[in-house]
């Protein structure tokens, strides 16, 4: 479950991804979807757990 910060990060990420501005090209799309993976990457990485 996404909490606290890392749900701001979220939201404010999904958001961009589904702006207008990103639909329609008028920001850097690559810039966008980098932070999404990092994101991602990143919460994942947090989670791992190794045994």
């Amino acid at each position: 479950m996404i909490k606290g910060d890392e749900l701001e990060t979220y939201q404010r990420l999904v958001k961009a991804l589904g702006s207008y501005e990103y639909r329609n090209k008028l920001i850097n799309r690559k810039a966008v979807d980098e932070d999404y993976v990092h994101f991602i990457l990143s919460l994942v990485i947090s989670n791992y757990t190794l045994n």
